[in-house]
């Protein structure tokens, strides 16, 4: 966790895997957060925000203008910051927004980045397509709720009021669809002192997993601050907490001195045949001098299953050498790992089965085939019997049509 300005602590939420822990920005003296929307390590969420032009001010509530009716099916980019308001009083922050300065010498997003303030921990992967009012404004069953957001895609400030001890996100995502042209935007940030922990994912993704298998996750725990950070416990609890699980602690009950981590292991494990988006929250206590009860979200989704068949076999005979050739092909909507293929030879009725060569198989996305496999042997079989993924090593979506068979000229 990291402070910002008064009493408010900043961590950036990365796309599809958790960013190093960084505590550059507990030294002191302003300091400058930067971004880049890329489509390659950003969030992903279905729409975006309806642009008003009327930039949110503290003392008066605007009204959440809503999805943008025109791309409530796109796919956008976004990137999320945490942060929380730990003081006993209500404080009012001011976000300025800066979308046409380049930060890293790549062109600027100007009229094309957008920034939002959400009360809560805000989940990109929650907004599912199409959008809707309820998925870019929050409230009800989300754990996040509209704040205020900068109004136009321009350089301005714009402010929102949040409780003592409130939590809530900073969101800036695309204005249009995937893909993106890669752009810069930045925000100006103060700096922190005193005893602060950061999370090098906040919130934990947990990613995708396939029902039935298990995800990991480390996460590392640094004191950034300048005096002892004394980590009591961390725990879960709430929605879905059955799902996850921290499987080692190396931080509760430890003094970690300034500059030193520790780490916690998390575990997702969505069930046989579920799926969707799963969320519990981490609630961990601290001498954090800005929140020594921190709560943030540990989230993942279902991810879709691969399915291996065998693909463009052929089977031909020479010189009483029998060829088998072909390909493997991935045909579900999940990437498949590395496996294995198994090529047998057997008599034209099928009988007296022989393997002829087992292969090694590369990772294969979603809807691609490997490249092309054959074995040749001597023998006066005239059948190919090939099985795909023989070790059984991959989960598919259908695990009945990994054999193929091909007679000499059929």
């Amino acid at each position: 966790m990291k402070k910002i300005g008064l009493v408010f602590i900043l961590s950036m939420l990365g796309a599809q895997a958790a960013v190093a822990a960084d505590c550059t920005m507990c030294a002191l003296g302003p300091k400058v957060q930067t971004g880049t929307l890329d489509g390659a390590t950003d969030s992903h969420q279905f729409g975006r925000i309806f642009r008003d032009g009327a930039m949110s001010a503290c003392g008066g509530a605007k009204a959440c203008p809503g999805v943008n009716a025109g791309n409530s099916g796109s796919d956008q980019v976004a990137d999320v910051y945490a942060y929380t308001n730990s003081s006993a009083s209500s404080q009012c922050m001011t976000i300025l927004f800066d979308p046409n300065t380049a930060t890293n010498g790549g062109p600027v997003c100007g009229i094309n980045a957008h920034a939002i303030a959400y009360a809560g921990v805000y989940a990109p992967d929650a907004v599912t397509n199409p959008g809707t009012n309820e998925t870019i404004c929050g409230g009800g069953a989300r754990p996040y709720t509209y704040l205020g957001d900068v109004g136009a895609s321009i350089t301005q400030p714009f402010a929102v009021d949040v409780p003592a001890g409130g939590q809530f996100s900073i969101v800036v995502h695309s204005n249009t669809s995937v893909p993106v042209t890669p752009c810069e935007y930045k925000f100006t940030i103060t700096s922190c002192s005193g005893t602060q922990l950061e999370l090098s994912s906040d919130p934990v993704d947990m990613g995708s997993v396939i029902d039935g298998a298990v995800g990991t996750l480390d996460v590392q725990v640094k004191s950034c601050g300048t005096g002892d950070l004394s980590f009591t416990s961390a725990a879960l609890s709430g929605v879905d907490s059955s799902l996850f699980s921290i499987t080692a602690d190396t931080a509760s009950g430890q003094v970690i001195t300034p500059g030193d981590t520790r780490s916690l292991s998390f575990a997702y494990a969505p069930p046989l045949g579920s799926s969707g988006f799963n969320f519990t929250f981490l609630d961990i206590v601290s001498n954090d001098t800005e929140t020594a009860n921190y709560r943030t979200a540990v989230f993942g989704e279902v991810g879709d299953r691969p399915d291996l068949k065998i693909s463009d076999l052929k089977a031909s005979k020479s010189g009483g050498k029998l060829t088998c050739s072909f390909k493997v092909q991935n045909a579900g909507l999940g990437n498949a790992g590395a496996s294995t293929v198994k090529i047998q030879s057997s008599k034209s009725n099928g009988s007296g089965t022989k393997l002829m060569k087992e292969s090694a198989v590369a990772a294969i996305a979603a809807g691609a085939k490997s490249v092309k496999i054959s074995s040749k042997k001597k023998t006066s079989h005239s059948r190919c019997i090939v099985t795909a993924d023989s070790g059984a090593v991959i989960a598919e979506a259908n695990e009945t049509n990994n054999r193929s068979t091909k007679k000499v000229g059929r």
